[in-house]
């Protein structure tokens, strides 16, 4: 199978992330995020569980004050393989109208053949084919309103693996095809296939390094140091707590999070907690079955 890095936030992120190491068991994969904040899910627990969609409601509650809800939602819809096959994002735009955001992904067998990422009246969209077995063309293509489709960029992502002893090496590289690359990705993977480092490159400038941290059979944090935006962001796992689903997460700033349950299983809310200002953040997971006899 070909893994690419795609710089997108998008389902063609949650297709490449998902294929390392035994933490795929939990629902909720650890160490894995989009946009620095926001969760993936195991595509055979969603699989598994007949899931053909998930919304997070995102509430505030301010320190002594009530919850409000802004509107502001997330919302994953899976095949019944439990691929994305749409990222949805509503947020709080101008003069109280919410603006929404949406990716939506097609697959076949070797991975994402179209990608389609739509803000307003501004469309993108992605083609994929798969020359080779570690090469993946890209056709993007861009449109505003009613105007016609516009093709801006054919690119060529090449992958290149060394495996040895102590774990592999992978280089991914991206640029025109036929074209010297302008962007390459180097990561790294310990002896039982689970990822260690990830570093982003644009030319000979650095342009993110990520790095997890293992502690036996469990991951103990995500650390990224965003070079080129001047910014770091973590977040670490109470290794001894039940699933890892509670521990520290720093974006900007520090919050403590943790995540309860129904009874079935499945998660029921995120809670993310400022201990200085006891200001709360709350996600509630919303679920939509194929068949409601999986619930």
């Amino acid at each position: 199978m070909v893994h690419v890095k795609c710089l997108l936030k998008t389902c063609l992120l949650l297709w490449t992330c998902l294929n390392f190491s035994p933490i795929q068991a939990q629902f909720i994969v650890p160490g894995e995020l989009i946009q620095e904040s926001l969760p993936t899910f195991n595509e055979d627990s969603i699989a598994k569980r007949g899931i053909r969609s998930i919304t997070l409601r995102m509430l505030r509650k301010p320190s002594m004050k009530p919850i409000y809800d802004d509107g502001k939602r997330t919302r994953y819809r899976f095949n019944e393989k439990g691929q994305v096959t749409e990222f949805k994002k509503i947020y709080p735009g101008k003069y109280g109208v919410l603006d929404t955001s949406i990716v939506r992904c097609e697959f076949e067998q070797h991975g994402p053949v179209r990608l389609l990422e739509r803000v307003v009246s501004y469309r993108r969209l992605t083609s994929y084919s798969y020359p080779e077995d570690d090469v993946v063309h890209l056709e993007i293509k861009v449109k505003r309103g009613n105007s016609p489709w516009q093709v801006i960029r054919r690119e060529e992502l090449v992958t290149q693996e060394d495996h040895n002893s102590r774990g592999m090496n992978k280089r991914i590289t991206r640029g025109g095809i036929g074209e010297k690359a302008y962007q390459k990705t180097d990561e790294h993977y310990d002896g039982f296939g689970r990822i260690t480092s990830r570093e982003i490159w644009n030319g000979n400038r650095s342009q993110s390094i990520e790095t997890w941290v293992w502690q036996d059979d469990k991951i103990k944090g995500y650390f990224k140091n965003d070079l080129l935006e001047n910014r770091q962001s973590s977040i670490e796992y109470n290794i001894d707590a039940p699933r890892q689903e509670e521990g520290k997460w720093c974006i900007e700033e520090c919050r403590e999070w943790s995540i309860v349950h129904h009874k079935n299983g499945l998660p029921k809310g995120w809670i993310f907690m400022n201990p200085k200002t006891e200001n709360m953040e709350i996600w509630e997971f919303d679920y939509d079955f194929f068949d409601t006899a999986n619930r």
